[in-house]
């Protein structure tokens, strides 16, 4: 006889032809056959119940291991959403120490994100944990609101350790260069990828103003601030602001600017 963790008993070799044929129809994970329970089989009773078909065990640790995302997420029964706790991951992922390490290291991770002490790198190759920096009180006194923003913005400014990319743990974004977080977040979402991102830090550096009505960005080669674009709306190139609302006050901008 063999007893599962569920204290359920069965013939050892009924139980073992049981898990070959959950195997062979690709039904896995593969619960505890007794009436009503859902327990699923852990890796390491799998290993010790199919022990003498070293093919067969090595087979259902491996497909095991594609469906251990269900398997951590949620334990197996009808209706019940409760997520897999570190101690029982590491139970029923005893005999495969590799995905039982690599289940801890998640629920750590997951662990700092809810607590906000680490954001995920935000570039799309990498997804590496990154950790975050925040301005304490302590740091803050005596700092107006504007130079407390200003430090918030420094340290949220980090390089991720695993691609080398800068981000944003304030924005949770790819470094948002010439940008505020303040003027970052007022963007549409449509414009805050990192290709547009690239674009605007492209702008700025050749002083390219966009069009306030399509957001296209525009460049002026020759002439006065007076721009219009090609969607039909004119503006200021200095400011920036539309046409009627800049022309009827005075434009600081305009005064100010210089353009190479």
């Amino acid at each position: 006889m063999y007893r599962l963790g569920c204290r359920h008993s069965f013939c050892r070799a009924c139980l073992a032809a049981y898990l070959k044929a959950r195997l062979q129809d690709n039904q896995l994970p593969a619960a505890c056959p007794s009436a009503g329970c859902r327990r699923p089989v852990s890796q390491a009773e799998a290993a010790a119940l199919l022990a003498g078909t070293p093919r067969l065990c090595s087979k259902f640790l491996q497909v095991g291991e594609q469906v251990a995302g269900f398997l951590l997420k949620l334990i197996i029964s009808a209706g019940c959403m409760r997520p897999v706790s570190q101690a029982e991951a590491a139970a029923l992922l005893a005999g495969t120490p590799r995905l039982r390490n690599k289940f801890l290291q998640a629920t750590r991770e997951a662990s700092a994100i809810a607590r906000g002490t680490a954001i995920y790198c935000p570039h799309s190759s990498c997804s590496k944990l990154v950790k975050v920096t925040r301005l304490t009180p302590a740091a803050a006194r005596g700092l107006s609101a504007a130079q407390a923003a200003a430090k918030q913005q420094q340290l949220a400014r980090v390089q991720c350790s695993h691609c080398s990319h800068e981000c944003c743990t304030s924005c949770r974004c790819a470094w948002h260069a010439g940008l505020s977080c303040g003027a970052y977040q007022a963007l549409p979402a449509s414009e805050r990828g990192e290709a547009d991102l690239a674009l605007f830090q492209l702008g700025s550096s050749q002083h390219w103003r966009r069009c306030p009505t399509c957001r296209a960005m525009v460049e002026r080669i020759e002439g006065c601030n007076y721009m219009m674009c090609r969607c039909g709306e004119p503006f200021c190139y200095a400011c920036g602001a539309p046409i009627n609302t800049c022309y009827n006050s005075d434009c600081a901008a305009a005064a100010a600017a210089v353009y190479d």
